[in-house]
């Protein structure tokens, strides 16, 4: 037995333990989504649909300046004093990038009653400053871990986000869009207790985080300057996943979030084995590039986007059939008018791995460019459809319907790129024969 333990060192059994953690904690947030759904009108169900997207998003911006280029620069040092330094750099952005947040929602609270496509206010300038100001400790404890490779502690961080928060509402007799929004705020309360208690070891130099960043000796610029190339790709990957929700908002109201939500939270379980699948194939992708394997590439990327496509058949099979029954297991009887817009959704479901393996084939021959243009590009195809289908009235499934046209067009432009690539390298190659 020791010897077959032997086999597998640490790394692999944290890799290993993240990705099994992962698994469960997407189960937890899909049992907490369904509870919720339950117990909250539609009204109160889609204002805390809403309260998530914009929470989501602007947690999304913060990352993206820091993320990959913390996990980039702190897994390169081979001193800890290096490492302490980019990851004081990584504090003072993500602190002045809160105060600019905050900044924006006090003068847009001052400037303008009420957004286009938010009837929250309460939510969003009272309790959101809260909850982005308790995130920012947790967001970086989860950097740092991830960047040191430390994937238990960032696995119980993630946890704790979902366990207790999925315990309140079961046990809650009643439930309204307040308590929800209180519990999610007292939970990450309580995790920031515990990262002060345990995990005081991520908090660099305090009074240097607050100083302007060229006063303190840190990677704030080199961190900056890696992040200017991914942060355009990733808001417009999170705008792309929000701005079906704002403008439902705006044009129909919460009750209409709500309806839209349900189904499109029930085919996000395709996501998890398809994002483990995707990075597990990038850097076998990237290898071949490395070696000038285009050939290979593109023989391994045709037959694992097959087989991953194929073994979905089944389950998406079964989800058509038996629409309805999912619905009403899942969210209750109150949405089994969400069903037609589910099968709707599984054909984008059927689509999905191949844009998701076409971004990573790009990424791996060395047109992360390309991405950005089509991220941005099927952003402006979804927010025009979204807008015209939404003013006209159409209804739920014709926003659908512009998703469907939007994935389409994305992956169009990824085929002819990377085709485009191919032919380079096999004309060159030809060439120097």
């Amino acid at each position: 037995m020791k010897k077959f333990l032997s086999k597998f060192d640490a790394s692999f059994i944290e890799r290993s333990s993240l990705m099994m953690g992962n698994i469960l904690n997407a189960g937890l947030g899909f049992l907490t989504f369904g509870l919720l759904a339950r117990g909250l009108s539609k009204d109160s169900f889609g204002e805390w649909v809403l309260y998530l997207s914009v929470f989501g998003f602007v947690e999304m911006i913060r990352a993206g300046f820091i993320y990959q280029a913390l996990v980039k620069f702190v897994a390169s040092c081979k001193e800890i004093a290096e490492q302490k330094r980019y990851i004081l750099g990584a504090w003072q952005i993500s602190f002045w990038l809160t105060i600019v947040i905050l900044s924006i929602l006090f003068i847009v609270k001052l400037i303008i009653s009420k957004i286009f496509f938010i009837r929250f206010s309460e939510l969003l300038f009272i309790q959101y400053p809260v909850a982005i100001c308790l995130m920012l400790p947790i967001n970086m404890a989860t950097m740092i871990f991830h960047s040191r490779q430390q994937f238990i502690r960032l696995w119980l961080i993630n946890f704790l986000q979902s366990f207790p928060f999925l315990l309140t509402i079961f046990f809650s007799k009643s439930i309204d869009i307040q308590l929800v929004v209180n519990t999610h705020l007292l939970v990450r309360a309580f995790i920031l207790v515990y990262i002060l208690l345990f995990e005081r070891s991520i908090f660099s130099n305090l009074r240097s985080i607050i100083l302007i960043p060229r006063k303190a000796e840190s990677g704030f610029v080199e961190l900056l300057n890696f992040s200017r190339f991914t942060v355009f790709s990733t808001v417009g990957t999170s705008l792309l996943k929000n701005v079906d929700i704002w403008l439902i908002n705006h044009f129909g109201g919460a009750s209409m979030v709500a309806l839209y939500q349900i189904p499109l939270k029930l085919v996000e379980v395709f996501e998890i084995p398809l994002r483990s699948w995707a990075m597990s194939a990038y850097p076998r992708f990237s290898s071949l590039v490395a070696q000038n394997k285009y050939q290979e590439l593109k023989k391994n990327f045709t037959k694992e986007l097959l087989i991953f496509t194929l073994g979905m058949l089944p389950i998406i099979g079964i989800l058509f059939q038996f629409s309805e029954e999912v619905i009403t297991l899942f969210a209750g009887k109150g949405y089994t008018e969400a069903t037609i817009l589910l099968k709707f959704f599984l054909i984008y479901v059927l689509l999905l791995p191949t844009d998701r393996y076409l971004g990573i084939a790009l990424d791996s021959l060395n047109l992360p460019q390309i991405n950005t243009f089509k991220v941005f590009m099927m952003l402006f195809v979804n927010i025009i459809g979204d807008y015209l289908v939404l003013s006209n009235q159409l209804g739920l499934v014709a926003v659908i319907g512009v998703t469907l046209v939007n994935i389409t067009i994305g992956i169009l432009i990824g085929l002819y790129f990377m085709k485009q690539q191919f032919d380079e390298k096999h004309a060159i190659k030809l060439s120097g024969i």
